[in-house]
């Protein structure tokens, strides 16, 4: 597992939260990443994502999957999880109301996909 943290910014360049989260890909913390700032797009201009010192990748929000169902049970897992971190954080970026629906259908999809009893653990 590798650590990343992602920073989700304001076109003025404000932070307006932060989120470290581990997963065992640069590809699969792409995929948290991207969906956890298009959820944030109410609120978020565009993301980072870094692994130590090195930045992964720098964009506009834009989800790379279209369907959640279709990520792995660990991505899915670490997206609630990042989801969850972010609204109850004292970061801005909490106030999202686009970030709370989408927090409140990842864990609904994943009791439909009988994922229930990982939603809320830790990697």
């Amino acid at each position: 597992m590798y650590s990343f943290r992602l920073y989700l910014h304001s076109d003025d360049g404000k932070t307006l939260g932060r989120q470290d989260f581990e997963t065992a890909t640069n590809e699969w913390a792409l995929q948290i990443a991207s969906e956890i700032a298009d959820a944030c797009s109410d609120t978020v201009d565009f993301f980072e994502l870094w692994n130590g010192r090195q930045q992964i990748h720098r964009a506009k929000f834009r989800a790379i999957h279209d369907n959640f169902a279709d990520l792995s049970p660990g991505v899915q897992r670490s997206i609630v999880d990042c989801g969850t971190a972010l609204r109850t954080s004292a970061w801005p970026v909490a106030s999202s109301a686009r970030l709370a629906q989408r927090t409140i259908d990842w864990s609904e999809a994943m009791v439909r996909a009988g994922r229930a009893e990982q939603v809320g653990q830790s990697r």
